[in-house]
């Protein structure tokens, strides 16, 4: 056997001493775990529990609080540590541990090649499971729980989670010098792939700061309106060409006042003989000269018209928000591709797609999604199908429509009478119309079926 790549049943002074080995193991597992505790309580630290808690007076709130602001990187190094941690235990059962198993091999007249493969796969697995698990996965697990019922534990780590952090720092700042001089070799820049930020992953890192509580659901939506922003048309959040309030040049001023008073608007869109045809747009303030007092007869409502700014449908909310600023406009006309009108858009919509709805002293209306109990909302007819469709969980069927009267009005393959009330049944969902006004569906009751029951239960229309 004098091909044994151990030396043929190694005796005992040639392999690291069993004690010594288990000892070494032991250490091994015992700082992998620390490792990997700390590194859990940097991940599931609340800053902003922590901000608070260092206000009202927690030392070591503010001892981690300040170790968080000044080290950028304080993930990284508990992260290499707990993996080299893992190594070196490694290291330690395949030199003290796999030489003994393969005695034991060799003694029941294994091949020496097979003892010697078996020997170091079998330490190699039962030492690595037994690492991940209990030095890696269970300690993670044991501080994630801890922390998700307050920060005390995670204050108790902190004197050893800063010195782990700043033991292991040098080592990986060594790393990171060494690939970068391997990135330059490469001909890449490594900053350059550092500030490489997608969409994605800043919706990633929001997503994680608002489960962490350093970012408010409201601060979350938001941001994520933000990046909505670029890819939403105007149609998407326009005022209907059904819905616009408007006048006929023909009108008098006396007339454009009281329907501006009466509507809340403070500019109305102007028409020649129909809604397809707007020649501009009044401005309430023009109007204030003749409060109270008699209209020339040489003035016209006409006479006081501005030009109105038309856009296509197919613009892009970003687009008009920067033209509408550059223009100091509050208002655009939205033209399809036969030229007729469309919808309107104001400054508001496009910061309401934003921040949200914006109600001022004039808006008394609807809420356009009303939630009545956990399964039923009343909504707007003209509320989008995707709303719906988050709404209640559910994939709506798509088609010659964008709304939810849309696809109710295709279910039923007609247009309801104003004493209807109609119901269909799509998706799991219970579609009812309350309200109709001017041949449009435009309050709808919409309720989540309980999935227990079946499709035979349901009739399509009542």
């Amino acid at each position: 056997m004098n091909d044994d790549p151990y030396g043929n049943l190694l005796p005992s002074s040639s392999v690291l001493p069993l004690p010594l080995a288990l000892l070494l193991f032991l250490l091994f597992f015992v700082l992998g775990a620390l490792f990997a505790m700390c590194e859990s309580a940097a991940e599931t630290a609340n800053e902003s529990r922590i901000k608070k808690d260092a206000e009202s007076g927690e030392p070591r709130a503010k001892k981690l609080l300040e170790y968080l602001e000044r080290s950028a990187g304080i993930i990284s190094p508990l992260q290499s540590g707990m993996m080299l941690m893992g190594f070196f235990a490694l290291a330690v059962a395949v030199t003290g541990f796999a030489p003994r198993l393969y005695n034991v091999f060799i003694r029941a007249a294994l091949p020496t090649s097979a003892a010697a493969v078996l020997s170091a796969l079998l330490c190699t697995l039962l030492c690595a499971g037994l690492y991940l698990t209990a030095a890696d996965l269970a300690p993670k697990k044991f501080v994630a729980h801890k922390a998700a019922h307050g920060m005390q534990h995670t204050y108790k780590l902190c004197p050893m989670l800063c010195a782990l952090s700043a033991v292991m720092h040098p080592f990986v700042l060594l790393c990171n010098l060494i690939s970068d001089g391997l990135m330059r070799l490469l001909g890449n820049d490594p900053k350059a792939l550092d500030e490489t930020v997608t969409e994605e992953e800043i919706l990633h890192m929001v997503g994680e700061g608002e489960e962490k509580g350093v970012i408010e659901e409201n601060e979350r939506d938001m941001i994520t309106n933000i990046f909505d922003f670029n890819d939403t048309t105007v149609t998407e959040i326009m005022t209907h060409r059904t819905d616009i309030c408007a006048i006929d040049e023909e009108s008098t001023i006396a007339q454009a006042a009281v329907l501006a008073v009466e509507n809340g608007f403070s500019r109305l869109p102007v028409y020649r003989e129909d809604i397809d045809t707007i020649i501009g747009i009044c401005y309430v303030k023009d109007f204030l000269p003749y409060v109270n007092q008699p209209v020339p007869d040489f003035i016209h409502l006409k006479d006081m018209v501005r030009p109105a700014y038309f856009i296509p449908e197919t613009k892009k909310c970003s687009q008009l928000f920067k033209e509408l600023k550059e223009r100091r406009l509050q208002i655009a006309i939205i033209v399809d591709e036969y030229g007729g009108t469309a919808g309107l858009v104001t400054l508001e919509d496009l910061m309401e797609s934003i921040f949200g709805n914006i109600q001022d002293e004039y808006d008394n209306e609807q809420e356009e999604i009303f939630r009545v109990s956990e399964n039923e909302f009343t909504v707007d007819g003209t509320t989008s199908i995707d709303e719906i469709s988050d709404l209640t969980d559910t994939e709506l069927p798509e088609g010659d429509y964008d709304t939810i009267a849309g696809l109710v009005t295709d279910l039923l393959g007609r247009i309801p009478k104003e004493n209807e009330h109609p119901s269909v049944q799509v998706c799991g969902l219970t579609i009812t119309v309350l309200e109709i006004e001017d041949q449009r569906l435009s309050r709808l009751l919409i309720v989540k079926n309980d999935p227990r029951r079946t499709p035979e239960e349901e009739t399509h229309e009542d």
